[in-house]
């Protein structure tokens, strides 16, 4: 059971979520991740907004192919951790930027299996499955968008560093 243990991607992907100055957490990081996906999922289950089944499809398809993306992510992140690793900071940041891919990668597999879900007959479980999709969606969304950032970041100081 150890092997598939995603406890450690999870706790990683939190540990990430501080200020980077005090290292405690920071509120409007969680209120960004966890609070906006919940209220966006709610309201769009106020105005009725449902799944249709092309939706279904494009939602698995597009995560399906974000996950084999962020799969070659973290193999050029070792890339770049195997050919230079003195720089302390730069791997702290690439380890927080490992996490938060794992984590999105776990986010799009729980995605698919919940949209799945979505082909139940009962109307209830359809309701809650679309607030977890729809609130994984933006979770994953606005985790991407970070991610995006943080290697964005590594990036711009590297060419920095390389033209000086």
């Amino acid at each position: 059971m150890d092997k598939i243990n995603i406890i450690g991607i999870i706790h990683k992907h939190f540990k990430t979520l501080v200020n980077s100055n005090t290292k405690k957490a920071d509120f409007w990081d969680w209120f960004v991740f966890l609070v906006l996906p919940l209220i966006f999922s709610g309201v769009l289950l106020f105005f009725n907004v449902y799944f249709s089944d092309d939706a279904v499809g494009t939602v698995i398809t597009v995560m399906t192919v974000l996950v084999g993306l962020l799969f070659n992510v973290i193999v050029i992140l070792f890339d770049i951790v195997r050919r230079d690793n003195s720089n302390q900071i730069k791997n702290q940041v690439l380890e927080e930027v490992l996490a938060n891919i794992s984590y999105s990668v776990l986010l799009a597999f729980a995605t698919i299996l919940f949209t799945l879900l979505l082909n139940v007959e009962n109307s209830t479980a359809i309701t809650v499955f679309t607030f977890i999709v729809y609130f994984l969606c933006s979770h994953f969304f606005l985790t991407a968008l970070m991610i995006l950032k943080r290697i964005f970041k590594l990036f711009d100081n590297e060419m920095k560093k390389n033209t000086n």
